[in-house]
């Protein structure tokens, strides 16, 4: 039994003339309970809608999985805040789920509820997080294949690329 966030995910890839049919189009095929928390009004701005979907998601699980699925910066419509996915614009590939929607992506925080709150007219999601560590290496992805070949070439070279930068520290990366 899917929610109604799992349900847009898997229909993302389908298209309709107007973006907040993604949403209110699926609302029939959802739980009763959740689908009366979104009303139905085609006079509100696709962002606004947007907005209060993706508040409802967060407020609703106590998760931020959404932030996952909102983190495709080049689909982004700039009237959107940064925490809110782009349900008009689908990232790429055939139709058929993005696997960002999929669970479980991740089980970091186990049964842990988020906290968090929402600020200027819900455009800032506030997050309380606990410092684990600091990054002190990254690398820029350039990983664009389609396919398992360039899928295999791409987990090769990103191999290599590692190896050297450990090879180059003697084995600490501290050092770097």
């Amino acid at each position: 039994d899917l929610g109604l966030f799992e349900t847009v995910c898997t229909h993302w890839p389908k298209e309709a003339s107007d973006p907040r049919d993604l949403i209110y189009g699926l609302l029939g095929i959802v739980d009763e309970e959740e689908s009366q928390s979104i009303e139905i009004d085609y006079s509100k701005p696709v962002a606004r809608l947007y907005t209060d979907f993706a508040k409802l998601v967060v407020e609703d699980s106590g998760r931020l999985d959404i932030l996952i699925v909102a983190s495709n910066d080049d689909l982004r419509t700039a009237d959107l805040p940064s925490w809110v996915p782009d349900w008009s614009k689908y990232p790429q590939g055939p139709a058929q789920p993005h696997p960002r929607c999929e669970r479980p992506l991740w089980n970091s925080s186990g049964t842990a509820v988020a906290q968090f709150f929402f600020t200027e007219e819900d455009k800032i999601l506030t997050v309380r997080g606990l410092d684990i560590g600091h990054i002190k290496l990254t690398w820029q992805s350039t990983h664009t294949g389609t396919d398992d070949y360039e899928d295999l070439d791409y987990a090769i070279e990103t191999f290599f690329y590692w190896l050297d930068m450990i090879e180059s520290t003697g084995g600490d990366l501290q050092k770097k």
